[in-house]
């Protein structure tokens, strides 16, 4: 982890149909989430501010999508796992 906005998965394992279940609610919210940054709160955050938080949660999404980043970054790297 080279800074704070890196992410290092060290959760417990547990199995693959487990963490698609999660990884479709993440996915089934996101408008939702986004849209916390566009509403009447969001629009007074600094536009830097919000601009990041996106590209975050943008580079969440693409690795929680990306089926061989979810094995690598996630379900390898779980506490207890291979």
């Amino acid at each position: 982890v080279k800074n704070v906005r890196d992410r290092l998965f060290r959760g417990m394992c547990v199995e693959t149909a487990e963490f698609n279940k999660v990884i479709a609610l993440f996915n089934d919210k996101k408008s939702a989430i986004y849209a916390l940054y566009s509403d009447e709160v969001g629009q007074r955050m600094a536009r830097r501010t919000v601009d990041e938080t996106l590209k975050y949660f943008d580079e969440f999404y693409r690795t929680i999508n990306d089926p061989r980043k979810v094995k690598r970054e996630i379900l390898d790297a779980c506490r207890g796992g291979s």
